[in-house]
């Protein structure tokens, strides 16, 4: 699993929280590998796919979506797993998913989503 939580110009105060929470509902059953900027996230892609799934933040930092051609970047470099939208914004994730994302989920939603895209059940 990799989640790239985008702080370009400005901290992002919740990613921190959320990828706490994360781990806590997923009951440390996954590694995360983040990265603090697009430049970092293509460095990432760059070397080994060897993910299971990637969750990308819709906007860095800011109101519009902008992480469209990172999206379209890993897929070119041939990563087939899915890729989740994060947004709570649903125009957002659907620009993502025209780009290349497989699913799209709120914040609060990515948990039980990785759950049950890598081991087939709800969460616990």
């Amino acid at each position: 699993l990799i989640y790239f939580p985008f702080h370009l110009m400005e901290k992002v105060e919740d990613e921190e929280l959320f990828v706490k929470a994360w781990m806590g509902l997923l009951k440390n059953e996954v590694e995360i590998v983040s990265s603090s900027t697009i430049e970092d996230a293509e460095r990432i892609v760059g070397g080994s796919l060897d993910f299971a799934l990637m969750v990308v933040d819709c906007c860095v930092p800011g109101n519009k979506p902008n992480t469209q051609a990172l999206v379209r970047l890993i897929r070119e470099k041939g990563f087939k797993e899915p890729i989740i939208a994060k947004s709570t914004d649903s125009s957002f994730t659907t620009a993502l998913l025209n780009d290349g994302a497989s699913h799209r989920a709120a914040p609060w939603e990515v948990p039980p989503l990785i759950r049950n895209l890598l081991f087939g059940t709800a969460p616990r």
